[in-house]
């Protein structure tokens, strides 16, 4: 399966987002926006935490402890707003049938 260009998922999109109810669309709007920035912090952070891995040496006056390094700590936070804001996303898409919208935002997201 060849890999869709930016454009070609930004109109896929685009197209799900005119399934959400004119009242919500600005707001589903909104959430797209904040899961498209989220995923791409997600991707930097995995970067940092492929590279140097998820823990730290850290060291206070004599002591040396190992701690979670600050990019894990914050791709945990984000990994879990993310679901949130995709389930909200998916909400506001209403009747549309369960694994179309779940698939078109998923596709969309995963290959930001």
């Amino acid at each position: 399966m060849a890999k869709k260009t930016k454009k070609q998922k930004i109109t896929e999109l685009e197209k799900l987002l005119q399934r959400v109810p004119v009242e919500r669309q600005y707001i589903a709007r909104q959430l797209v926006e904040e899961l498209v920035f989220i995923n791409e912090a997600l991707g930097k952070l995995k970067e940092i935490i492929r590279e140097h891995g998820p823990e730290e040496p850290f060291k206070q006056g004599e002591q040396t402890f190992t701690r979670e390094r600050p990019a894990m700590s914050s791709y945990t936070k984000l990994v879990a707003r993310y679901g949130t804001l995709y389930r909200q996303f998916n909400e506001l898409l209403g009747k549309v049938p369960e694994a179309e919208r779940a698939n078109a935002v998923y596709d969309f997201l995963k290959e930001q």
